[in-house]
């Protein structure tokens, strides 16, 4: 179960690290012992967004899929990782088909506000950050959303980097091809970085 967030601290997330959760994710996050944790979350939104702090947005996206795990963890100087591989392994875990999905964001946030055909990747951007701060707390206090380019004469934007020393570069990767997972490798080699 995930805890470590209570609500302001899950407000603040929601402006500067996440561009949204899901509300499940809010649930088990700040609601962890409510008798019905996806009520108490439902109720606490819907305050906050009469407020004008929350905004909830319904949208078809895949249902959350386990992210604990990286499915690779890259270090500089390590050889190319298995692509085709990792292609199935990503591939495999989108089966089933969209559901309506309430996503909790930050009205008027300094983030990209979140897009309809990326709302999946966000939802399960959110989950590696929460499994993270379950985790590992004092690295996900260095989580940078979308950080500039990596400056390698690559335009690659990662999801987020850890900006710890050396920096980790994180990513959610989709139902990615072997081809566009190479091209992925190729612009963040020289870093270390993890794939989820």
């Amino acid at each position: 179960m995930m805890t470590g967030l209570d609500r302001r601290e899950l407000v603040d997330v929601l402006s500067s690290r996440l561009r949204c959760m899901a509300l499940p994710q809010v649930a088990r996050t700040a609601f962890p012992d409510s008798i019905n944790p996806l009520g108490a979350a439902n109720r606490w939104v819907r305050r906050m967004e009469s407020n004008h702090r929350l905004v909830r947005t319904h949208v078809p996206a895949h249902p959350e899929i386990p992210v604990a795990d990286p499915l690779h963890s890259h270090v500089p100087g390590l050889g190319p990782p298995d692509f085709d591989r990792l292609a199935w392994a990503a591939q495999s875990r989108w089966k089933l088909p969209a559901v309506m999905t309430t996503l909790v964001s930050v009205p008027n946030s300094e983030l990209r506000p979140v897009r309809l055909r990326e709302a999946a990747h966000d939802i399960h951007l959110a989950a590696v950050y929460l499994g993270l701060s379950e985790r590992d707390p004092e690295s996900i206090s260095h989580w940078v959303l979308e950080p500039q380019v990596l400056g390698n004469g690559s335009d690659k934007k990662p999801d987020a980097i850890l900006a710890i020393t050396p920096p980790l570069i994180i990513e959610f990767i989709g139902s990615y091809s072997a081809a566009k997972l190479r091209r992925m490798h190729s612009a963040l080699n020289e870093h270390a970085y993890r794939w989820y």
